[in-house]
């Protein structure tokens, strides 16, 4: 199975390099404090270490990520 990580953006993007706004953007965050939770691959690992300074990364137990997949995917019991 794939690593996750969870990623949480603490550090304002304001007044930094335009590359680290747009790395910031592309790792899907919009707001500040928000989380998500990625596959490691190299490419998220190079993007990581760019904003590491603005950001707080978190390996994400196995389980876990398994149990918020299945909660995404259940269904609303209209059934």
């Amino acid at each position: 199975m794939a690593e996750t990580v969870k990623v949480t953006w603490i550090k304002s993007g304001i007044n930094r390099l335009g590359g680290h706004r747009r790395t910031l953007k592309a790792l899907g965050f919009t707001r500040l404090n928000q989380t998500r939770v990625h596959v490691m691959t190299p490419q998220l690992a190079g993007m990581l270490k760019q904003v590491g300074y603005l950001i707080k990364v978190e390996k994400e137990n196995q389980q876990q990520a398994t149990k918020n997949q299945t909660k995404n995917t259940e269904t609303n019991g209209l059934d």
